[in-house]
């Protein structure tokens, strides 16, 4: 969990260290900024998504495509589907979970994401004699690196609100999204 903590925290002082660079050096070429507002620039569609590996004696490869559309500069709402394998090789166990979901996120500032999504699963682990449905129910903030015109990448700690015994995600969960 540390490690996980310490590789997040080294992460977001790369990127927010990149931004300041990227600033400074365009003062110094006498450069103003060429950041726009994401809805002037053309398609208010983002793509993107975010992907899980997870290699060793419990084994996660996660694919969980998205598609956002601006309402507004502050305000982005959107889909994902999500399909996670699993393997543990101590218990000699795998599984599939499949679903999808809806989100959104909110910018009160240009850094500040604030995150709610809803997402559906269908869990089907081997150990089990039949595939069961589970709900998440996850809200959060993060931090919001631009790139580009449109395109970003959030790092977000959610919390899943979904108390019962056969939730999928164990509290914190930790989300890097990216979106063009």
């Amino acid at each position: 969990m540390r490690k996980t903590i310490l590789l997040i925290y080294l992460i977001l002082i790369a990127t927010v260290t990149w931004a300041q660079f990227e600033d400074y050096e365009a003062k110094e070429m006498g450069h103003t900024s060429t950041k726009k507002d994401t809805t002037q620039s053309g398609s208010m569609f983002v793509f993107g998504g975010d992907l899980g590996l997870q290699l060793g004696t419990n084994t996660m490869i996660k694919i969980a495509p998205a598609v956002g559309h601006y309402l507004t500069s502050y305000l982005l709402p959107g889909v994902s589907i999500t399909y996670i394998y699993t393997q543990d090789k101590f218990y000699n166990t795998r599984g599939n979970v499949v679903g999808g979901s809806i989100f959104l996120e909110a910018f009160p500032f240009s850094f500040v994401v604030l995150h709610a999504e809803y997402e559906k699963l269908r869990a089907n682990f081997s150990y089990l004699t039949q595939p069961y449905w589970t709900d998440s129910y996850l809200a959060g903030i993060g931090y919001r690196q631009t790139i580009g015109r449109k395109g970003m990448i959030n790092y977000l700690v959610l919390w899943d609100f979904n108390y019962s015994s056969n939730k999928i995600y164990s509290n914190p969960r930790f989300k890097i999204i990216m979106l063009f």
